[in-house]
């Protein structure tokens, strides 16, 4: 679901990196720390959802009306 909005983001970070840094190892280390970054931010949200809907799932299972 977010995956589109973190790589556009990403993509403009990993762009402003190409574009601006012009140190080959600087580069490819902040390459990769971005690569990292989206990997995580994409698993935090997908662990949010899960979370998110489990918790629906038992609070509509315990008869709590959750809109």
């Amino acid at each position: 679901m977010f995956d589109v909005f973190i790589d556009t983001v990403q993509g403009y970070k990993k762009q402003f990196v190409s574009t601006f840094v012009t140190e080959k190892s600087t580069r490819d280390a902040l390459t990769k720390w971005l690569d990292a970054e989206t990997d995580f931010a994409k698993q935090s949200f997908k662990t949010a959802e899960v979370l998110g809907k489990e918790t629906y799932g038992h609070f509509n299972k315990m008869g709590f009306k959750v809109n």
